[in-house]
């Protein structure tokens, strides 16, 4: 795939993300607006996000199976199906709840399938040597679509209602269908479009090979804990320091999304315009360093309490904006050493298992989170969970010497 090809390809995701991410956050919304019931919002979500949880596995065998390009253009079809499908019910003004939340799980599926499909293609096509370059690239397009998507997928609900936020999402979708179908792409020859292992022995394979390679697992273990310890921030965190500790007005706690991508963009700009920098070698220091940020969150959040919210919260956003730009100065060079060193033939799996694992210790963490902050504070739990979290580092990387053992692959 030449240079063009990798331009066309993160531009054509940017269209489908934006979209997407205009639906999710007026969704609630209109969930609300359906069962007039928080607690039904939340049994919503949980109900059309388990299926693609669940069948993440499975859907990494299937990514394997089959071209990545086909993946993708049927993935972007079936959410283009489902968006027209919402269109034509809400058009008659008559929607059922039921039916919202088979068509979201269906989408959760295959949005699922589509970022696994992603990845590999990256891994395809992309020379091992500028992958952190181009998932860089990859980075602040997609969040620049998050910083822009919410605040005018808001605007457009609240004047004209759904009807016209879905109008535009099928168009971004009718654009990045014609533009993937329109790509250049050769399947590698390892690929095989059927298979004559189960999909159980390949899943069975898939998890071997990760348990084998020590770097690789260690990474793997390393990512799921520190999910169960950080995941909680949007959630219990933020609204735990912001609004019940310092009583910030709920209109402005939204910025602290805005800050916090305004640093994930930053950081997209400059692993792009870094790539001499080995990002990979120094990801402990990175990831000591994030950690650090989120505990002198905390620990600033304890002394200035006697101060004015106003003043803790401009600390705060200047805060989030570190927070932003560190977090993908370990996510990007993460991503990236999974792609180069992960074999092509196990990627579909790897990501599967990778995504599933992440997804299954997010909700565990933010149930521990909350009991934890429910007793000594958010900002005391911040500190004690990033504490964790450095000390978590620390023994992984003595314990299995992950620095200069990257060559092992």
């Amino acid at each position: 795939m030449s240079k063009t090809n990798i331009y066309r390809l993160l531009t054509l995701r940017g269209f489908s993300q934006f979209g997407t991410s205009m639906y999710e956050i007026v969704l609630p919304l209109l969930v609300l607006e359906l069962t007039g019931s928080l607690t039904n919002v939340g049994m919503f979500y949980s109900v059309i996000k388990l299926p693609g949880i669940l069948l993440l596995p499975f859907l990494g065998v299937l990514v394997e199976r089959f071209s990545r390009k086909k993946i993708l253009f049927f993935c972007n079809l079936l959410t283009f199906t489902i968006f027209f499908i919402q269109f034509i019910f809400f058009s008659m003004g008559n929607i059922w709840i039921a039916l919202l939340a088979l068509l979201g799980m269906m989408m959760s599926i295959s949005n699922s399938v589509s970022d696994i499909a992603t990845r590999v293609l990256f891994t395809e096509n992309v020379p091992r040597n500028q992958l952190e370059k181009w998932n860089g690239t990859k980075s602040m397009i997609d969040n620049g679509a998050l910083f822009i998507a919410p605040m005018l997928g808001t605007f457009l609900y609240g004047l004209w209602h759904i009807n016209v936020v879905l109008v535009i999402i099928l168009i971004l979708y009718a654009v990045a269908l014609i533009g993937i179908y329109s790509l250049h792409y050769q399947p590698p020859k390892t690929m095989q479009e059927k298979s004559s292992t189960t999909v159980f022995k390949e899943m069975h394979e898939g998890f071997l090979f990760v348990k084998s390679q020590k770097t690789i697992f260690a990474f793997f273990i390393l990512a799921m804990t520190l999910n169960f310890f950080v995941a909680s921030t949007e959630e219990i965190i933020n609204p735990g320091i912001l609004i019940t500790k310092y009583q910030l007005p709920q209109e402005l706690f939204g910025f602290s999304s805005t800050f916090h991508i305004i640093g994930v963009i930053l950081a997209g700009f400059f692993i792009a315009r870094n790539c001499q920098f080995d990002f990979q070698k120094n990801l402990n220091k990175l990831f000591i360093i994030n950690s650090l940020i989120m505990i002198a969150i905390g620990g600033l959040s304890l002394l200035l309490s006697g101060f004015s919210m106003y003043v803790y919260f401009s600390v705060f956003l200047f805060m989030q904006i570190l927070l932003g730009f560190f977090t993908i100065l370990i996510n990007v060079p993460l991503t990236s050493y999974f792609q180069a060193n992960v074999p092509l033939q196990f990627q579909g799996r790897f990501f599967a298992f990778f995504s599933f694992a992440a997804n299954l210790s997010i909700p565990f963490g933010i149930s521990y989170t909350g009991v934890i902050a429910n007793h000594l504070g958010a900002d005391i739990t911040y500190m004690i969970n990033n504490s964790c979290v450095i000390l978590i580092v620390w023994i992984t990387y003595r314990f299995f010497n992950i620095l200069g053992n990257q060559s092992e692959n």
